[in-house]
């Protein structure tokens, strides 16, 4: 019976897959000799010249034909939903939740302005939120924290 594991010897290796990096200006008979490739003067043959991904030779590009829809909202980023099974773990003490609480054990951005609580995976622990201009509660998530034995202030 014969070993299956392969030996490396010099009649069972093979070349490497992938394309060796061809080098430059390695004299004439290299193919990329002298001008390496690039041709005779012009804005390609000069060093750091790089063409716009959606270059297309002088055309109108593609992204400037096709028309704009939507827009994106600057609010939007500085208002944030929070699920209120994760503020669970947060109220087991009496103290009520504030922004600056969820700030501090960042559950929500520093640079949001407005928190939304939603009901989700409803827990059954009693929730003290302080209720100001920056935080609004859902219909159902309220409903859930009352009838639980959480305040909402």
């Amino acid at each position: 019976m014969q070993n299956t594991t392969t030996k490396f010897s010099l009649n069972n290796l093979s070349r490497k897959i992938g394309k060796s990096k061809r080098r430059l200006g390695r004299g004439i008979g290299s193919t990329t000799g002298k001008t390496c490739g690039r041709g005779h003067k012009g804005q390609k043959a000069r060093q750091g010249y790089s063409k716009r991904a959606s270059f297309e030779g002088g055309q109108m590009s593609l992204f400037r034909r096709i028309p704009k829809s939507g827009f994106t909202s600057r609010v939007q980023s500085q208002v944030e939903v929070l699920s209120i099974h994760k503020l669970a773990t947060l109220s087991t003490s009496n103290d009520f939740i504030t922004m600056a609480t969820l700030k501090s054990l960042k559950l929500i951005k520093r640079k949001t302005e407005k928190v939304r609580l939603i009901l989700s995976r409803a827990p059954s622990t009693p929730m003290f939120i302080s209720k100001d201009e920056n935080i609004h509660i859902t219909k159902g998530a309220l409903a859930h924290i009352l009838a639980h034995g959480g305040q909402v202030s």
